[in-house]
């Protein structure tokens, strides 16, 4: 199996702009969201479905576990 290479200097593909869009929605969402109701852990439970479903989700995730809304507003 073959790793696919993620970086700044190759244009993103559509997949990688979708993907970043939905997780940007989910943490802005998350960040309104009252800690410890249904749509606080909603949000947690389709953010770790992002970060287990593809290498890409994974990417991401990490990413934003690093850099938290500043890695989303980064993505822009």
């Amino acid at each position: 199996m073959t790793s696919t290479v993620y970086s700044p200097d190759i244009p993103k593909t559509a997949e990688e702009v979708e993907l970043e869009d939905i997780i940007r929605e989910l943490a802005y969402r998350l960040e309104d969201a009252r800690e410890g109701s249904a749509e606080y852990k909603m949000i947690e439970r389709q953010m770790e479905g992002i970060r287990r479903g593809s290498e890409l989700g994974g990417l991401l995730m990490e990413e934003y576990d690093i850099g938290g809304l500043s890695a989303v507003r980064y993505w822009s």
